[in-house]
């Protein structure tokens, strides 16, 4: 039905012939589509039955998704990685409410959690280094994850004034060395 109601929209669009009119009629049109594109959204992602990733989590909260429907999703479906502080700071740091972080601290963990290692933010590297954590263990946990960093001229002074060492900034910039397999 959405997409017979954008046919008849395009229709209007191209029989209008004064500008200002038809600029109006356009603004509405992608209105109208824009709506109709996030109706489909979140009805595919609250039909959904697999659980949610920590990803996709941080997304619906940072586009705005409402609140309710999020926590209908995390209840019915659980979510697909580990709760730890640092987790619940990102989360609130994305704009989740006290109510939702709650949801997510009691949600159940479907299925295996993601095999690769949670990511470690920048600041999360330098507060590391601040509190004397050697730079070869951070190393070894870089190497296990994902992440490559691309550091800025600021941030590798940063680094260096935290304590990295030239191997440690190498390491962030190189990426993930091994895989790990489910």
């Amino acid at each position: 039905m959405p997409f017979l109601a954008s046919i008849g929209m395009l229709a209007v669009v191209l029989n209008h012939s004064d500008t200002e009119g038809f600029a109006v009629t356009c603004k509405r049109f992608f209105a109208v589509a824009v709506v109709v594109a996030v109706l489909v959204a979140l009805g595919t992602v609250v039909a959904s039955a697999a659980p949610l990733k920590e990803q996709g989590l941080t997304a619906l909260i940072a586009a705005g998704f409402d609140e309710g429907e999020i926590t209908a999703k995390v209840e019915k479906d659980g979510i697909a990685f580990e709760v730890s502080d640092e987790l619940i700071q990102r989360l609130k740091q994305a704009g989740a409410s006290d109510a939702l972080l709650e949801v997510v601290k009691s949600a159940k963990q479907a299925g295996a959690v993601d095999s690769a290692p949670p990511l470690i933010a920048f600041d999360a590297i330098v507060g590391l280094l601040e509190n004397g954590v050697d730079s070869d263990m951070i190393i070894a946990r870089l190497q296990k994850s994902a992440a490559t960093y691309t550091l800025s001229p600021a941030q590798e002074k940063q680094l260096r004034d935290a304590g990295a060492t030239d191997a440690l900034i190498a390491a962030m910039k190189a990426g993930a060395k091994e895989t790990t397999t489910p």
